[in-house]
């Protein structure tokens, strides 16, 4: 009787070790994505981190001083709108856009396509657009001009 319980039991740890592989190789993909993803997110705010302190840092300069930015970006990024808070735009062709800044009292940049992360709005102070609202078109990469004004921070695409 043993030996006919044992040959009984043995599909059933075939089976649970079946499910348990399963869901250790369904956890193992959803902590790759779940990585993946906050490090595309980290990437992006070490980007808008590097813009902050290009900004401050030309904002304290003579004015007329000017860089060209290179800051790498996320593949996922499309582009990124710089605008004036609170002051008048001009309408652009996209409506996502126009209705972010009508809504708009404090952030400068927008990242699009605007729900990729969790963070696409950010505050950059003492930066201005060259036109309002500018964009710029990213491929891997922000590619810009930043010159020192007499109070603030001018950004022009390259």
């Amino acid at each position: 009787m043993k030996k006919r319980g044992q040959l009984l039991a043995q599909p059933f740890i075939f089976i649970f070790a079946i499910i348990f592989g399963a869901l250790i190789l369904a956890f193992g993909t959803w902590a790759i994505f779940n990585i993946k993803e906050r490090a595309e997110l980290a990437e992006l705010t070490l980007a808008i981190t590097d813009i902050k302190k290009e900004v401050n840092s030309y904002y304290n300069l003579e004015t007329g001083s000017s860089k060209e930015l290179n800051i790498a970006l996320p593949k996922k990024v499309e582009k990124i709108c710089f605008t004036v808070p609170k002051e008048q735009f001009t309408k652009t062709s996209d409506q996502e856009l126009n209705q972010l800044l009508q809504n708009n009292q404090k952030y400068h940049a927008f990242i699009f396509p605007i729900n990729i992360f969790k963070l696409t709005k950010f505050e950059i102070p003492h930066l201005k657009p060259i036109k309002n609202p500018l964009c710029i078109t990213t491929k891997n990469s922000l590619k810009a001009v930043i010159e020192t004004k007499d109070y603030y921070v001018e950004i022009r695409e390259k």
